[in-house]
């Protein structure tokens, strides 16, 4: 310090010319200071762009992690889906017959019910009135009146009411005919309830 003192003596100085050095000094401070704001704000800028470009990377990855499942659940509903349908009118068992996860006669009669392609209040599956023609046609077969559905026009009404109903995933994805069985069933008895809560004006 003695050093310093001999060889910064400043006692000699005007105070113009301190105010100067100081004014010096704190000008080289202040660039020191700001030098330093540089490098941090530099810093933070590298790492927001890193930053950026993990998260770009973290949404491309999702992307095609979404990609990937919309293909699988493609793949499955096409494998699920009738593979040779006849397209013509037929029975209800060979409508649930052409799924790859079958469905029984008299449960596709309730699906039918549910969807809004035949009455829920008859015991026997019978089209709706409007449906008739499209949906659904009557037939003799062994002189015994029946009714045959189009399976075309019918998947396809099925299709559509599952997707308003936001149910398409849920039913081409059930694995076996036991769950498939139970899925249908609640769909029918929820229904089932609602139209008996309607007022009755008979």
């Amino acid at each position: 310090m003695n050093d310093l003192t001999t060889k910064f003596d400043i006692s000699t100085i005007e105070d113009q010319d301190l105010d100067f050095i100081q004014q010096q000094i704190m000008n080289r401070k202040l660039k020191s200071m700001m030098e330093r704001i540089e490098q941090v704000e530099t810093s933070r800028i590298r790492d927001k762009e890193e930053l950026n470009i993990r998260q770009i990377g973290l949404e491309n990855d999702i992307k095609d992690l979404k990609d990937d499942n919309e293909k699988k659940l493609g793949a499955i509903i096409n494998i699920s889906t009738v593979k040779e349908n006849k397209w013509i009118y037929g029975s209800q068992s060979d409508f649930g017959s052409s799924f790859e996860v079958t469905i029984g006669a008299g449960t596709v009669g309730k699906l039918f019910k549910v969807i809004g392609l035949a009455k829920i209040s008859k015991s026997k599956t019978e089209p709706l009135h409007d449906k008739i023609g499209k949906y659904a046609t009557m037939e003799t077969i062994k002189e015994h009146k029946t009714w045959r559905w189009h399976h075309k026009y019918c998947l396809e009404f099925l299709d559509n009411w599952l997707k308003v109903n936001k149910l398409y995933e849920e039913f081409y994805t059930i694995p076996n005919e036991k769950e498939m069985l139970k899925f249908i069933k609640k769909l029918y008895d929820e229904k089932l309830a609602r139209q008996k809560e309607l007022p009755n004006f008979n």
